[in-house]
């Protein structure tokens, strides 16, 4: 494992960026471009901004005016030829393909290999040099299957007269996946945020059932998708006394306890633990750029692999290594 703060093109410096282009992955530049491959990632903020079509979409009016591509048509950006794939971990996620120093590099920090319902399958390419956020790398999640199967579980409970469950996820994206499970079997309601998010999709071509507004009276038999970080706004209504389920990325004993869970799924879409280590073997890269909080777990892991293994670290954090 070799600790850098620049490799291949890219620097590690207050978050990850390619200097030669004033590109920046998933970060807030101080300048230039910045790339979004998914819905959660940063920018957030009015600038010029780097993201699939389908994406800039369900952004709305909040992405400004973003350049939007659409997925497998190269495009030119400085004097490298970038294209965006599929990352399969949510509708408009992307990986990033382009030329960096001769050499054909990967950023697939949104990379999921077991697709989630509502997104394209991730796109399998060829690569010198694959960019991996390893952030998860060793935190234990569940599979797409698992998520799946707890979301028919409640279904079924709540259909044998079980009553209603309300929804608690940390991630916009993934409530409209489990929109999706649910689909038409039972009525559906969230938060005003959500509902316009449903919309969106609905827009572009993808199965998400109407989510419908608290203002309506709630059935005895219902489910509830909403914000996490919102949870303590449904206090007192109708589904307070509902039994809840937490969908969270790092899920602990606390959080269920916090929100009274019914039970908790500790779930990413982007790829996490040994998913990681599956995406290294379908691309097949010469080298694995791995940041994160997990990276150097990662490479551990991989050491004595086919791929070389390359730990990025911010250049503050290097001088402390």
């Amino acid at each position: 494992m070799r600790i850098v703060h620049e490799v291949f093109g890219l620097r590690a410096t207050g978050g990850l960026n390619i200097p030669s282009a004033s590109l920046w992955l998933d970060g807030l530049p101080r300048q230039g471009i910045a790339f979004r491959s998914d819905l959660e990632r940063l920018p957030r903020r009015l600038h010029r901004r780097l993201c699939s079509r389908v994406l800039a979409e369900l952004l709305g009016n909040r992405a400004g005016q973003p350049l939007a591509m659409p997925y497998e048509t190269p495009f030119n950006l400085g004097s490298m030829t970038v294209e965006l794939l599929p990352a399969g971990s949510g509708l408009g996620a992307s990986l990033m393909r382009m030329q960096l120093e001769g050499r054909s590099v990967l950023y697939a920090a949104s990379a999921q290999p077991d697709r989630l319902p509502t997104s394209s399958p991730l796109s399998v390419v060829p690569a010198d040099i694959l960019v991996l956020d390893a952030s998860l790398a060793v935190e234990p999640q569940s599979s797409c299957e698992e998520l799946r199967l707890a979301v028919d579980r409640q279904v079924q409970r709540s259909c044998a007269g079980g009553g209603g469950v309300v929804w608690l996820v940390e991630r916009r994206a993934l409530a409209m996946d489990i929109a999706h499970l649910v689909g038409d079997r039972l009525p559906l309601y969230g938060s005003h945020g959500l509902r316009d998010l449903a919309r969106r999709y609905q827009r572009v071509q993808v199965a998400v059932p109407r989510i419908r507004s608290f203002r309506q009276r709630l059935p005895e038999i219902a489910h509830v998708v909403w914000p996490l970080d919102r949870a303590s706004t449904l206090a007192g209504g109708a589904a307070a006394s509902w039994p809840r389920m937490v969908v969270k990325e790092r899920l602990s004993e606390e959080d269920l306890q916090q929100q009274g869970g019914l039970a908790g799924l500790a779930f990413s879409a982007r790829a996490s633990g040994p998913a990681l280590d599956r995406l290294i073997d379908l691309f097949q890269p010469v080298d694995v750029v791995a940041f994160g909080a997990g990276a150097a777990d990662l490479c551990r892991r991989q050491e004595g692999g086919a791929a070389r293994m390359w730990h990025l670290v911010d250049d503050v954090q290097l001088s402390l290594v």
